[in-house]
């Protein structure tokens, strides 16, 4: 007979009822477990906790503290008590894994019980605060929503909410590969064949053909609306490969953009559907944590927070806790001075401290790679923490990566963020000047510069560079989208860079030393220039951003009364510019809903303010600019003025020439649209008429056209990604046909029209046809072009207001009738 086993029990674990504390700050003194750092909670903390006490009956609240602050601590407490009070399931959620560790780590520092683990008894029996990824919210297989076992939940609590609404979007994308998924992107190509035909022929071709060079192109929305139940059931019979994706659209593909390039197709809702995550939207309590960024816009847009229910933004009075940055612009300072120079001091300096370089793509990613040490991506950043010298490039990560202390002490911001999606992609190239554009690059910008700073006590030198970046930064406002504290910082670095203006690159940079060996006059002036930074306790929400919520949420309920009247307050007394153009194209895609005759008549005033928009069905006839009054002397006089000084002449120009490249194999499948783009500036700033017919017009005009003068044009077609031989039939051919359509529209035997292919080689192919007046620009012809440019407009310098000496400099450089003569060459045939 077996004997019975007893088990003794701990009776200390064993707890009487007893009321549980749900003040935060009396949850922290309490916490039995915590460890000796823990000692207190720090002013800022303590401010934030009080706050949110206070309103944390709220059903949405936003929180915002600056890095390094004890975010996490002040998170894990606020969940802890929710979890206390309301007796309710609680989530943690955070852009990745990695940081999905870091926060369980902090809860075991402090002795809050947490899991990563969303079948853990204990956050089952609402005992411990679940920890996970936003691709665990957000996603057709969802537990918190979609999936029929979904679990309750009280509160969740985003961390790092910026970055974590850029992976929602993803999540909510279908993403076809031509390589991959080759039927079901042909299907989709020819069902909309006609409809993009319609929009740019040629480009259409480049697509068909596989051709990388191709821009991306919008499915018009009256196409696709019309279509959304074939596109439905196209999608449905290759469901597997998109069951975390289709789930959360398939329901909205009339509310969603579609877009098509060369190798893939993207479908993407216009906000993000946070309705389908049914226990996300209907929880008691939803907090939003992020970092003192200056945009909140996407709260609205893709969280659908009523902004009606916050009254302000829970935050520490002061924004003076962030760490020590010095933060230059060489580049600036002196436009002279190149990336290469730039390069040659980083290495030298990678020899005593951490280099981390942010690039935002892999093109841009090859120019480090003769000196960097390593390249991390999404999917090799494990190790990026391991080192404390050296030079690293990190490739399109400005969010979700802690390189703090030693592992990053200079930072190196190289360029402007790329946009991934197709469709930011378009809208870009439709809005490129507009603030709105301007804005949310700022604030990726602003994400990357915190990459280096995690603590008050932490510091980095931050250096900015590259044409682009440097042009919207002086030229374009750029710096006033930026938090206050980091604002600050900069006023502070400019009051040194004053002292520098067309100083060397080694006389600007030796002043990062001030920052990186914490001089103490320095660490002074730096402490004493952000103690006085108040938090700015407002929402910035941008007026369109809800508009286009609120259009969004009543379709979702097939509510069109009110639609015309959303969008005519909106635009009601807002400039008629190319951002007012691409509202309007907005308010006719809603609008077509309801009446698909008012949303063509909105999409004709749209194309007309836009040049860059889609067409219309019918009932809009462009033609090309005319050679009129062309006073090329005084174009160039007007273009110089629109630059406060000499330095913010040159940083523009030099932002155009830089797009000036062939890239062969590129990555960047918006390079060939930048080229086209600078291939048009550079027509304005030496005085021509300058467009881009085939964007603006369509039809089967040229890339781009300048008028020279009453009696010439210059008919240009660019193949800057060209990396072949010979010059083939196709590239001739397009030529051959812009010329038929520069004689069909111009319709004036007195303007001349001269043909001109930038392509890699002067060779036609034997079966090419090649017009006896074409001239080609090669590689060698077009880099004798760019530098003469950038000596010409420092010339201009000189005398920007002087007619007969800018007349002098435009004969000197041959930048008048004669200018393809000087910077082109005669073609050969291929025997």
């Amino acid at each position: 007979m077996m004997k019975r086993r007893f088990i003794m029990l701990d009776l200390s674990k064993i707890r009487v009822d007893e009321s549980k504390d749900i003040d935060p700050r009396t949850i922290f003194n309490n916490l039995p477990h915590k460890k000796s750092k823990y000692g207190y909670l720090r002013d800022v903390q303590s401010e934030v906790l009080d706050s949110w006490f206070l309103n944390r009956d709220n059903l949405d609240n936003i929180i915002k503290m600056n890095t390094g602050s004890g975010k996490t601590v002040v998170a894990l407490l606020i969940l802890q008590s929710c979890q206390n009070e309301l007796d309710e399931r609680c989530v943690y959620v955070v852009p990745d894994k990695y940081l999905v560790s870091q926060v369980i780590e902090e809860a075991n520092n402090l002795g809050i019980k947490a899991t990563s683990n969303i079948n853990d008894y204990n956050f089952s029996q609402k005992k411990a605060i679940l920890v996970t990824t936003i691709y665990s919210l957000i996603n057709g297989l969802s537990k918190f929503g979609i999936s029929p076992s979904s679990i309750d939940v009280g509160t969740f609590l985003i961390d790092d909410v910026h970055s974590c609404v850029n992976k929602g979007i993803e999540q909510s994308t279908i993403n076809i590969s031509r390589d991959e998924n080759s039927e079901l992107f042909n299907s989709i190509l020819h069902l909309f064949y006609e409809d993009l035909k319609n929009q740019n022929h040629a480009n259409l071709v480049k697509i068909r053909e596989n051709d990388y060079t191709a821009n991306p192109m919008l499915i018009p929305y009256w196409s696709w609306q019309k279509n959304s139940n074939a596109i439905l059931e196209l999608l449905y019979k290759y469901h597997d490969n998109f069951k975390f994706n289709l789930p959360l659209i398939e329901n909205i593909l009339t509310l969603c953009y579609c877009s098509i390039t060369y190798n893939k197709i993207q479908i993407t809702a216009k906000c993000l559907p946070i309705h389908k995550i049914t226990k996300f939207y209907h929880a008691k309590r939803r907090i939003y944590m992020s970092a003192t960024l200056n945009d909140d816009s996407v709260l609205v847009t893709n969280f659908d927070i009523n902004m009606e229910n916050i009254k302000t933004v829970i935050s520490p009075k002061k924004s003076n806790d962030i760490g020590d940055r010095m933060i230059l612009f060489p580049q600036g300072l002196n436009p002279n001075i190149t990336d290469e120079e730039i390069k040659k001091y980083l290495v030298t300096k990678s020899k005593e401290i951490r280099v981390m370089i942010l690039v935002p793509s892999f093109q841009r990613a090859s120019f480090w790679s003769d000196v960097s040490d390593n390249t991390y991506t999404g999917e090799t950043i494990d190790t990026i923490r391991d080192k404390k010298r050296g030079l690293d490039v990190l490739v399109n990560r400005y969010d979700g990566i802690d390189l703090a202390n030693d592992a990053c002490r200079l930072l190196v911001i190289d360029g402007l963020p790329e946009y991934q999606s197709l469709y930011q992609t378009i809208k870009s190239s439709c809005i490129s000047n507009s603030k709105f554009i301007i804005k949310e690059k700022i604030q990726i910008i602003e994400q990357g510069m915190g990459r280096g700073v995690r603590s008050n006590v932490d510091y980095c030198g931050i250096l900015l560079m590259g044409k682009k970046l440097i042009d919207v930064l002086y030229n374009q406002g750029g710096t006033s989208y930026f938090s206050n504290a980091t604002k600050k910082q900069i006023e502070l670095s400019n009051q040194i860079s004053e002292q520098l203006i067309n100083e060397s690159l080694e006389n600007i940079v030796s002043n990062f030393d001030y920052c990186l060996t914490q001089d103490a006059r320095w660490v002074e002036l730096s402490k004493r220039n952000i103690s006085s930074v108040f938090s700015d306790s407002n929402l910035h929400i941008s007026s369109e951003s809800i508009a286009l919520r609120n259009a969004f949420n009543m379709c979702l309920v097939r509510d069109y009364t009110s639609l015309q009247s959303i969008f005519n307050e909106l635009l009601n007394g807002m400039e008629q510019n190319d951002f007012y153009g691409w509202l309007s194209q907005e308010k006719a895609e809603y609008i077509n809903f309801q009446s698909p005759s008012d949303a063509q008549k909105i999409q004709l005033k749209a194309k007309n303010l836009n040049k860059q928009l889609l067409f219309p069905i019918s009932g809009i006839e462009l033609t090309p600019r005319t050679n009129k009054n062309i006073n090329q002397i005084n174009n160039i006089i007007q273009y110089r003025r629109q630059f406060a000084d000499n330095n913010a002449y040159i940083i523009k120009v030099q932002s155009i020439l830089y797009d000036l490249r062939f890239i062969p194999d590129s990555i960047d499948h918006n390079a060939p649209n930048k080229f086209e783009e600078a291939i048009k500036e550079l027509g304005l700033l030496l005085g021509f008429g300058s467009s881009r017919p085939e964007r603006e017009i369509g039809d089967g005009g040229p890339d781009n056209l300048w008028n020279i003068n009453s009696c010439l044009s210059i008919i240009i077609e660019c193949k800057s990604g060209t990396k072949t031989e010979l010059i083939s039939k196709n590239d001739c051919g397009q030529l051959l046909s812009s010329m038929q359509w520069f004689e069909t529209k111009v319709n004036n035997p007195e303007i001349k029209g001269l043909p001109v292919l930038i392509h890699h080689s002067k060779i036609f192919a034997k079966d090419a046809n090649p017009n006896e007046l074409m001239k080609i620009i090669t590689p060698i012809k077009l880099q004798e072009l760019v530098e003469n440019v950038g000596l010409f407009c420092k010339e201009v310098n000189n005398h920007p207001e002087d007619e007969s000496f800018l007349l002098e400099l435009v004969n000197k450089y041959f930048f008048n009738k004669n200018i393809i003569s000087k910077y082109s060459e005669s073609f050969l045939i291929n025997e």
